[in-house]
């Protein structure tokens, strides 16, 4: 018997649709049943997909911060390429212009943090709205004149920061190399 029936994996129903040979078992509608000249679900779906032009793409994701027990924060994903290209401008150093990857995600984190949560509650900016990475009251936290590195450097650690970065890189389609991840590949 097989264990799998087009994408069904429950054991009983599985068997209940295979005949003793393990064939199954489908009666498929009568071709007389469909109205092929029908246009109405064609033109019902352009006018969906042209709907779906009008909204924009916003999608976000909770990360645990590292070492911080109950601590998370929520992000946009949404991440595009001159973004991308900004946030390595501003993170070069040196002669050389190697790209500081600290700097680079901390902008990063910063810009796209939309809350920082308790076990799934929002925290409240006592000046109003949800509290972000990038307010004066969470820099303040870290220490007078702290940027918005620094204070995520102190809440995360080297090691969190960066792996939240990746993550949220990543959760945003975009590979460790900055190139847009192939969505074939998992």
């Amino acid at each position: 018997m097989a264990d799998k029936v087009y994408g069904i994996t429950d054991p009983a129903l599985v068997e209940s649709l295979q005949d003793d040979q393990g064939a199954v078992e489908y009666d498929a509608p009568a071709a007389d049943e469909y109205d092929y000249d029908d246009e109405a679900p064609v033109s019902a779906l352009f006018d969906e997909l042209k709907d779906e032009f009008k909204e924009s793409i916003e999608e976000y994701v909770t990360f645990d911060i590292p070492g911080r027990d109950g601590w998370e924060a929520r992000f946009s994903t949404v991440i595009g390429k001159k973004e991308l290209e900004r946030y390595e401008r501003g993170a070069k150093r040196g002669k050389s212009q190697d790209v500081d990857e600290m700097v680079m995600v901390s902008t990063l984190l910063g810009e796209k943090n939309v809350a920082i949560l308790k076990r799934g509650v929002v925290v409240p900016n006592p000046n109003g709205g949800d509290l972000l990475f990038k307010d004066n009251e969470f820099l303040a936290m870290a220490g007078k004149n702290a940027t918005v590195a620094s204070a995520l450097k102190v809440f995360c650690g080297d090691a969190g920061l960066l792996s939240l970065g990746r993550a949220l890189l990543k959760a945003g389609g975009w590979g460790t190399d900055l190139e847009p991840l192939d969505p074939t590949e998992s």
